[in-house]
């Protein structure tokens, strides 16, 4: 039985819509993952560790609360990101 943040597969769907609608500095994989990294340690983490853990997170993706507050910490990434990528 694996343990997982179900933030995460949360946060990588939700990046896949985001990044077609705010502007994106670079989409390299570096940026893209550093976006992704830096939203998913500003959400507080939610742990599963079950096959019902799958059902949770596809839950946790009908509340509308939830899905502003991803996008909101991926635009506050994105902004950082673009301003201070790891590459140069």
């Amino acid at each position: 039985m694996a343990m997982i943040n179900a933030m995460e597969p949360i946060v990588k769907e939700l990046f896949e819509d985001f990044q077609h609608s705010y502007p994106v500095s670079c989409t390299c994989e570096q940026c893209r993952l550093d976006i992704q990294v830096i939203a998913l340690n500003r959400l507080q983490p939610k742990y599963v560790t079950s096959k019902m853990g799958e059902v949770y997170i596809k839950t946790l993706l009908l509340n509308t609360q939830l899905r502003s507050d991803v996008v909101r910490e991926l635009a506050h990434a994105a902004d950082l990101v673009g301003k201070n990528p790891h590459h140069a």
